[in-house]
């Protein structure tokens, strides 16, 4: 018998108020991840901007540096994204027991 898989939250937007009133700890990290998500997202459009840049003029080593800061944003916004899923599925589980 196959089970459904969990239900993730779709809401990613931080809600940065929280931070001021610090009510539980999960709010707190849930604004710090969504932080980290847009400074991330934002760092991979300027890495895409700077490769393509360096790439209609040929430099080989500015295009390197951009394309190396292309994928670590991508993987920290990836590694961002889910820790918002992974935080809200430990605090249903905490919840649970």
């Amino acid at each position: 018998m196959a089970t459904s898989p969990p239900t993730l939250a779709t809401s990613v937007t931080p809600d940065l108020s929280i931070i001021h009133h610090a009510g539980t700890l999960s709010d707190v990290v849930g604004a710090l991840l969504g932080i980290v998500l847009l400074v991330a997202v934002a760092v991979l459009v300027g890495c895409a901007g700077a490769l393509a840049m360096a790439s209609a003029t040929g430099d080989v080593r500015m295009a390197s540096r951009a394309r190396a800061g292309l994928w670590s944003a991508a993987a920290a916004a990836t590694l961002a994204g889910c820790g918002v899923g992974w935080l809200n599925a430990l605090l249903d589980t905490g919840a649970s027991l």
